[in-house]
């Protein structure tokens, strides 16, 4: 959670509670403009303290927790490939049920297919030629 994302959760608590901006500035020892620049993404840096009191004013919690993994391209494909056998499974459905269960099967698109459709998207630079000399 950036401070960006930090004032928009105070600015929602404050709103929620029906707190003016110059009671909480007052208990928390900042002033009006600083409080309104954190509530709306404007404020570069504030410190933990000033943060701690204001979130002490509208009963809120700071919490740390262990930064979730970026997914890796197989993770993706998993997911990617998932998506379109179950849209490939319900464009072979019919009104009255499956038009033909082993044709989805055969013809529904596997991991493998997915990571190499991804990899042909990605981008990689091009290598430069050594001048000949």
């Amino acid at each position: 959670m950036d401070l960006i994302q930090i004032g928009l959760e105070i600015k929602k608590a404050r709103l929620e509670k029906g707190v003016q901006q110059e009671e909480l500035c007052a208990f928390a020892e900042i002033s009006r403009a600083t409080l309104s620049r954190l509530e709306n993404g404007r404020l570069a840096e504030l410190g933990i303290r000033k943060i701690m009191r204001v979130c002490e004013r509208l009963a809120l919690e700071l919490t740390l927790q262990p930064v979730r993994k970026r997914p890796t391209l197989r993770s993706l494909a998993m997911e990617s490939a998932e998506q379109l056998r179950s849209r490939h499974a319900l464009s072979a459905m019919g009104p009255r049920g499956p038009k033909n269960a082993a044709w989805a099967e055969t013809t529904s698109p596997q991991p493998d297919e997915a990571i190499t459709s991804l990899r042909k998207r990605v981008r990689r630079p091009k290598k430069a030629k050594e001048s000949e000399e």
